[in-house]
């Protein structure tokens, strides 16, 4: 779940220099994250995590939202790390006590050249009043202080649970989705202009035809959940994962529930809907439980999607991993069972993946997925631990112990994984909640950073082996879909900040390097530095233009690869280059490829580099 919306001129080197830590913000009260990914804001590296509380004191029983930036080690030390609560009221005679209760929180960034806007986070959350769920949107500034709103986002006659936030490539809108909560749920999705803070289009999604008549007969009609969304700006789209739940009369005469993995697209520019694709199987005399919980782009070629989730096709509920093609040919699918290795396997066998990272490994490919597992190898209780798979480019888990584990003696759990830092070499944060006391609501934000191989300098880890096999295919492909158009309204909301503390649990350096980047270096060399002085010109270029020039100043010979890709990943130009020491001018011909609008990721390798710039095209 990327919710990166990039148009930032002038990123920093990349630097192999984060070490793996463990950290826990928070708190007396509980936090949870609910969305996170690797930032910039501010020029310096770092991560953002948003997230609620679950609880505030006597008098206060309102769920707060809980953001907090961090530098590139999980530490609150740069010039633009916070960690704020924000509480929200209706009107700003309202007291303390009385503010609302924030559900969940999802954001994407907003990063641009003009200092009055740069490094800002649009953050969304679902308030509840009651029965009542609506939306709020809020606009952070790089400092965590709100700069716009909040303000409400309300579908009159309608219950609303967030599902996600993405950016769009256009780099003046984002997305949001989820589904309806009362009567039949339905999908909904907003663009949502954070340029003019307009609605560009908003409209209502059902998928209509996941029972094939004339059996089973349907006990109910088919209801949508939305869960993630990415636009792909080269094909016009945005893409919904999440599930959909048909309830039938079975061949004992009984109800029984299916839940399908969901695929949804619609047209980027009118909200137009397009083809939903249903993922599973039924069963007419049980349950089933099959569900997609988030979706990124792969750059794998051919470039497609990634999508994680979780599958019972195996008898219990374990993680399912799935590669498609752009034109969502299955690629590969399989289902991943946990090893109960240091502790015995729970009477509910419940694994579940949450999120799934692709790290393009010097044009080897391998995955890592994220979810969380009840009474895993460090609980060995009822209490959940987190786990991450490492897979392979077709999905299988890779090298002797694919599986790790990290949590504590308590519960644990992740909603988030993405690549630490910049490059593809400093290994991976998981990001989630711990549980600090055995008083099930005592949780706070957590993350871990840890290297390819599943090591940390922190203590709670473990890694074993997994096993495999394939998963579920798509069970109906281009469902019936109906849309229709929604009208939101805007009315205005009062909040409040305060600060929260961090609670470093482990921060570990690390000096020596395993195999295949494994581990990073904590003080690199000058080999891995001479590529500091890396520009590139002009910057912005218009569409159109024949060359972007990299300008770069070496300290000895070496050859180079060039590579441009578009922000899905999707590789553009590639050329090697011969790099003589001293300043060499490095001309990029972009003139064939008609680049469109937007930003765009330029990749320099060598023996001794890996580095990349931003070109914005407009």
């Amino acid at each position: 779940m990327k919710k990166i919306l990039l148009i930032s001129l002038a990123l920093t080197g990349l630097c192999a220099n984060a070490q793996s830590f463990e950290h826990r913000y928070g708190t007396s009260e509980s936090e949870s994250v609910t969305d996170a990914a690797f930032t910039q804001s501010g020029g310096d590296d770092g991560y953002f995590m948003v997230g609620t509380s679950a609880n505030n004191g006597a008098g206060n029983p309102g769920r707060e939202l809980v953001v907090a930036r961090t530098d590139i080690d999980g530490r609150l030390t740069c010039t633009f790390c916070f960690e704020n609560h924000i509480k929200m009221w209706a009107t700003a005679a309202a007291s303390s006590g009385d503010h609302y209760t924030l559900n969940n929180a999802k954001f994407a960034e907003r990063r641009s050249s003009n200092p009055i806007f740069f490094g800002r986070f649009e953050v969304v959350t679902e308030i509840q009043v009651g029965s009542n769920h609506w939306l709020s949107y809020t606009e952070l500034d790089q400092t965590g202080t709100i700069a716009y709103g909040p303000i409400d986002l309300i579908l009159p006659g309608y219950a609303l649970q967030l599902g996600a936030v993405t950016a769009s490539t256009d780099l003046a809108s984002i997305y949001i989705t989820g589904n309806t909560t009362n009567g039949s749920k339905k999908i909904f999705i907003i663009k949502y202009n954070v340029n003019t803070k307009t609605i560009t289009w908003s409209n209502l999604y059902d998928v209509t035809s996941t029972i094939a008549p004339p059996f089973p007969a349907v006990a109910s009609s088919p209801e949508d959940y939305a869960l993630d969304i990415i636009e792909d700006g080269t094909n016009n789209r945005v893409i919904v994962v999440g599930r959909v739940e048909e309830v039938i009369n079975g061949t004992l005469g009984s109800p029984y529930t299916n839940k399908f993995g969901l695929l949804l697209t619609a047209n980027a520019a009118s909200g137009a809907s397009i083809r939903a694709d249903v993922y599973g199987v039924r069963n007419t005399s049980g349950n089933t439980e099959n569900n997609f919980n988030s979706i990124k782009a792969s750059a794998k070629s051919p470039a497609g999607f990634i999508i994680s989730g979780h599958s019972d096709k195996a008898g219990s509920v374990d993680f399912w991993a799935v590669r498609l093609s752009s034109g969502f040919a299955v690629d590969w699918n399989n289902v991943i069972d946990y090893n109960y290795a240091a502790a015995p396997a729970p009477i509910n066998d419940d694994e579940r993946g949450r999120d799934i990272v692709e790290r393009n490994n010097s044009s080897v490919y391998e995955y890592y997925q994220v979810g969380n597992v009840v009474a895993g190898n460090w609980t060995g209780a009822i209490q959940q631990d987190i786990a991450v798979y490492k897979l392979d480019d077709t999905g299988v888990p890779m090298g002797t112990d694919p599986q790790f584990t990290y949590g504590g003696v308590y519960g644990d759990g992740a909603s988030v994984i993405d690549l630490a830092g910049p490059s593809n070499n400093d290994g991976f944060v998981v990001f989630g909640e711990h549980q600090f006391s055995s008083t099930a609501s005592d949780n706070d934000f957590y993350a871990v950073h840890a290297y390819f191989t599943g090591h940390t300098k922190c203590t709670e880890y473990i890694a074993n082996s997994a096993s495999y096999s394939t998963g579920h295919g798509i069970f109906k492909a281009n469902a019936g879909l109906s849309y229709s158009s929604l009208t939101f309204y805007q009315s205005g909301l009062y909040g409040e900040t305060y600060t929260i503390s961090d609670n470093e649990d482990c921060y570990g350096a690390s000096t020596n390097m395993d195999a295949n980047n494994d581990l990073v270096i904590q003080n690199p060399s000058k080999e891995d530095t001479k590529y500091e002085n890396i520009k590139v010109g002009p910057n912005p270029t218009l569409q159109g233009s024949i060359t972007t020039t990299l300008f770069i100043e070496a300290d000895k010979p070496e050859q180079v690869t060039v590579s441009v890709y578009d922000m899905l990943g999707k590789q553009i130009y590639s050329n090697a280059f011969d790099v003589k020491k001293g300043k060499n001018n490095l001309d990029i011909d972009l003139s064939s490829y008609h680049l469109k609008h937007g930003m765009y990721s330029i990749k320099i390798n060598g023996t001794s580099t890996n580095q990349s710039r931003m070109l914005l095209v407009e």
